[in-house]
């Protein structure tokens, strides 16, 4: 079943209806959930890659830029 928002997941595995595959930043410290993280068949931690998609001018927003420094650093 394909769920819209990983909120809406969690609760349905708090429920006991299935399991999840969710990133670990969308867990809380409360959330009572067991947590394994992937491995491929040799062992290896499974890791993705996050892009930051943005618009040079957009970093002349104080904002935008100090985000994007933190994210990037």
């Amino acid at each position: 079943m394909n769920i819209d928002t990983v909120e809406t997941c969690k609760e349905m595995v708090n429920h006991n209806l299935g399991y999840s595959i969710i990133p670990l930043s969308s867990i809380k410290e409360d959330d009572n959930f067991e947590v394994i993280k992937l491995k491929s068949k040799n062992g290896e931690q499974i890791l993705r890659n996050t892009y930051i998609i943005y618009e040079d001018y957009s970093l002349e927003l104080p904002l935008v830029s100090k985000f994007i420094n933190f994210i990037t650093s």
